[in-house]
């Protein structure tokens, strides 16, 4: 049974949770902390949760006990759990706030908040009445944030523009870069490959550790293959049994903060990628139930954000397959014959209210269906 492998960078996040469960010791009673033990446990363990998300979990609940440690200047106990109302929690929201902390974290530290009433449900010591109050404690809403991402035109010069790698790091960087972006791989999936894990012609699928120490199985194209076997065959230290392929410079496994450098001097994040791999995947017809399996998201709601790029696409698909467009007159498709519809950019200009510079190209019979010549005429006299 294959087991996945303790990176370097995992085993500081697990030193900072404990560091943060002794620092809890001070300001909660004996009771209490043992179960906020007991809670990252039943999150590492039994839940499966990454060590990174455990450890912003940890995080937010101190944040709140300290909190109200500070106003009652005494360890808190676990009956002080049941005394608190949702006014007690929105006071703790609304001091964030006051010290500028977003509605993004308030809302990850409700999330938090809830998980720890739920896991107290699981034990004999549950209290419905404070599970209840948290429950009522009303989330922020915070925008969706649209992910970036490359265009193809980019990705193409980018790779176009690097140098053929000579040395081996070149080649360990230029490999790293094709995974993430001809594979989708998140860069804690990428480091966590090991040399058992990559495969030999012919067969081009990877097994790769996903979050939650899940496991999932993404094709490799042949070029990312290649990639992976050139700096494979140039890295000068030896591949031990299950160990990791990506090495820094002295010979130690390599850390997720270099790779983000390096990136980070061309422009670019690792995250970036898996962006457009997804949404170039998208953009040229791929089925999101597909794209979801290669991201390994649990839920389809992660991948329909990529939707909401590629306007665009979804108009084109729209008049190919919809059974009326061909009986119909042309589509008022506003992609078409409009400035930035090649690059594919969103227009940052209302379609009902176009700037005249825009109108320039169109003759009186190709206006826009909504504009007028006489109008037009008008608009250039005033």
């Amino acid at each position: 049974m294959l087991t996945k492998p303790d990176a370097p960078h995992k085993t500081l996040v697990v030193k900072k949770i404990k560091r943060l469960q002794e620092e809890l010791a001070s300001i909660l009673d004996e009771e209490l902390h043992g179960l906020f033990l007991q809670f990252i446990h039943w999150l590492l363990y039994e839940r499966g949760l990454s060590s990174h998300t455990v450890l912003g979990y940890a995080s937010d609940i101190k944040q709140a006990f300290q909190f109200f440690y500070h106003l009652t200047k005494s360890p808190l106990p676990f009956s002080w759990l049941a005394k608190q109302r949702v006014k007690d929690w929105r006071g703790l929201l609304s001091h964030r706030l006051h010290h500028r902390t977003t509605h993004r974290s308030n809302k990850r530290l409700i999330s938090s908040l809830r998980s720890f009433f739920s896991f107290l449900e699981t034990t004999p010591l549950k209290n419905t009445k404070a599970s209840q109050e948290i429950q009522r404690l009303q989330t922020p809403s915070v925008p969706r944030k649209i992910p970036r991402f490359l265009t193809i035109h980019h990705t193409r010069t980018l790779l176009a523009s690097s140098p053929s790698p000579q040395g081996w790091v070149e080649k360990r960087d230029r490999a790293l870069f094709y995974l993430l972006y001809g594979a989708g791989l998140r860069l804690s999936e990428a480091l966590s490959i090991r040399l058992e894990d990559v495969p030999s012609p012919p067969h081009s699928m990877l097994c790769v550790w996903a979050k939650g120490s899940k496991q999932r199985v993404v094709p490799l194209l042949p070029d990312v293959q290649k990639a992976l076997d050139v700096y494979i065959t140039a890295c000068p230290y030896v591949f031990e049994k299950n160990t990791l392929i990506f090495k820094g410079i002295r010979g130690g496994t390599l850390h997720p903060r270099v790779c983000q450098k390096n990136m980070r001097s061309l422009g670019i994040t690792p995250h970036s990628l898996r962006h457009s791999f997804a949404s170039h995947l998208l953009e040229n017809g791929a089925d999101l139930r597909h794209i979801q399996e290669l991201l390994g998201h649990k839920n389809v709601r992660s991948t329909q954000i990529y939707t909401h790029i590629h306007t665009k696409t979804l108009w084109h698909v729209y008049e190919k397959t919809h059974p009326h467009m061909a009986s119909s007159p042309p589509s008022r498709n506003p992609f078409n014959g409009r400035p930035n519809s090649v690059s594919g950019k969103p227009l940052n200009t209302p379609l009902n209210n176009p700037p005249e510079s825009s109108l320039k190209n169109f003759s009186d019979n190709e206006l826009p269906h909504n504009i007028s010549p006489q109008r037009l005429s008008s608009q250039k006299k005033e």
